[in-house]
C-alpha cells in the first residue's frame, strides 16, 4: 500500500477486500481499516468511496456506518433516562426501556429498527408517515416522527453519523375546545364512588394535572401553612396550591377519610389523600365514560376538566401569569415572569375564582 494512495485491493479466497488507511473516529489517529468489497469491480468502488470520505473528512468508519435504527433509538431512550425525563425509565429487569415515551419508540422500531441508520431517507420517512395516517392521528405520528428526528440529531452531534436525511414537517390542527359546564362537573361527581368523586372535583377546582393529583400524598399538606405542595411536577417544578374555598374544604374531607381499616381490623393511617382502600388512584377512565353517560353530559374526557379550569381562572380575572403558574402551564414568555408569582398570588387567585363560582351557581 503506497503513501500515495493509502489504500488498495486484494483478493481473499473468492472475494476482493479493500485495505486503507484512515483517521480513527474515536481518537483521530490514523489506523488500517479492511472491509469485504464483493467482486473486483465493487471493490474498487468502495475504495473510492472510503477514500473520498476520507479526503473529505466525513469519515466515520465502517463500524459506525451499520449502526441500526434502532441501536440510535436505544442511545436516545438512554439519553433521555440520564438527562432525567420523566416519561421514560430502564425496566426493572435491566433490559430495556418502559413509560409513556416507548408510545412513540415501539412503532419506530418496528418499522425501522433493523435498518442501518445511514440508510433511513426522506423517502422512507414519507412511506412510514403516511401508512401511519391510516391507522394514527395526525398529532400521535407528528410526536413519533419528533422522536425519530431528535434520535438522529443526537447520533449527528455524537459523530455516529456524518449525514442525517430531512425528516418532514406535520401540520396538526386539532386542538380541543370543549369544556365543562359547573352543572355537568356536579353531576359527573355525583354519579361517581369515593374517593373518584373528590379527585374529579379536585381536578375542576385546581387545573392540575391527573397523574399529580393521582399521586398526592399526606406529607405534602401543610394544614397550618394552608398548602399542597407537589414537589415533582412534569415540568420538573414544585407547585403549591393553597387550600382555599371548597378546594381546602374538600382536603379537610379527606383528612377524615385517611384512616384505613384492613380485613382483619388493623387501621393504619394511608399516605394517598385520594385513595381505594389505602391504595392510590392510578387509573379511572372507564368509571369516568360511565358517570359521564348516566349524568347525560357529552362525550368529554377527564383532561378537558384541567381546560375547563384555565378558561375559569381567567374569566375570574386571575393574571395568566399566575393562572399559569397554578395550572403547571408553562412556556418561554411565562417562564421568564415564572419566579414573581407568589403563593400569596396563587391564594388570591382561588379565592377570586370561588367568588366567580359562587356567582355563577
Amino acid at each position: 500500500m503506497t503513501p500515495r494512495s493509502r489504500g488498495n485491493i486484494y483478493l481473499r479466497g473468492r472475494v476482493f477486500w479493500i485495505r486503507y488507511q484512515a483517521p480513527d473516529p474515536d481518537t483521530g489517529y490514523s489506523k488500517e481499516y479492511r472491509e469485504s468489497g464483493g467482486t473486483e469491480a465493487e471493490a474498487k468502488k468502495l475504495l473510492r468511496q472510503r477514500l473520498g470520505e476520507v479526503y473529505t473528512e466525513t469519515f466515520i468508519g465502517p463500524e459506525r456506518e451499520r449502526v441500526t435504527v434502532g441501536e440510535l433509538l436505544d442511545d436516545y431512550c438512554e439519553h433521555l433516562v440520564l438527562a432525567g425525563k420523566k416519561s421514560i425509565h430502564r425496566a426493572p429487569e435491566g433490559e430495556g426501556y418502559r413509560g409513556a415515551m416507548m408510545a412513540q419508540v415501539k412503532p419506530l422500531k418496528d418499522w425501522f429498527g433493523a435498518l442501518p441508520g445511514k440508510k433511513l431517507s426522506t423517502k422512507r420517512i414519507r412511506k412510514y408517515i403516511a401508512a401511519r395516517f391510516q391507522d394514527m392521528a395526525r398529532a400521535t405520528v407528528k410526536n413519533e416522527v419528533a422522536v425519530l428526528r431528535a434520535a438522529f440529531h443526537l447520533a449527528k452531534n455524537e459523530g455516529r453519523l456524518r449525514e442525517i436525511p430531512h425528516f418532514p414537517g406535520i401540520k396538526v390542527n386539532n386542538a380541543r375546545k370543549v369544556f365543562y359546564e359547573p352543572e355537568e362537573v356536579e353531576k359527573i361527581v355525583k354519579a361517581l364512588p369515593d374517593p373518584l368523586n373528590d379527585l374529579v372535583q379536585a381536578l375542576y377546582l385546581t387545573g392540575r394535572r391527573k397523574m399529580e393529583l393521582c399521586g398526592a400524598r399526606w406529607e405534602w399538606v401543610d394544614r397550618t401553612a394552608g398548602t399542597l405542595t407537589i414537589p415533582d411536577t412534569k415540568n420538573g417544578d414544585p407547585a403549591i396550591i393553597p387550600l382555599e374555598g371548597r378546594f381546602g374544604a374538600l382536603i379537610e374531607k379527606r383528612w377524615e377519610l385517611h384512616k384505613v381499616r384492613l380485613a382483619n381490623g388493623t387501621r393504619y393511617l394511608t399516605p394517598w389523600i385520594f385513595h381505594r382502600r389505602g391504595k392510590p388512584v392510578l387509573e379511572f377512565a372507564v368509571a369516568f365514560n360511565k358517570a359521564r353517560i348516566a349524568a347525560g353530559v357529552p362525550n368529554k374526557v377527564v383532561h378537558d376538566l384541567r381546560r375547563t379550569a384555565i378558561r375559569e381562572f381567567r374569566r375570574a380575572g386571575v393574571e395568566e401569569t399566575v393562572a399559569m403558574s397554578m395550572s403547571g402551564h408553562r412556556n418561554r414568555d411565562v417562564f421568564r415572569r415564572y419566579d414573581i408569582t407568589s403563593v400569596e398570588d396563587k391564594r388570591e387567585a382561588m379565592r377570586a375564582t370561588e367568588r366567580y363560582r359562587e356567582v355563577r351557581a
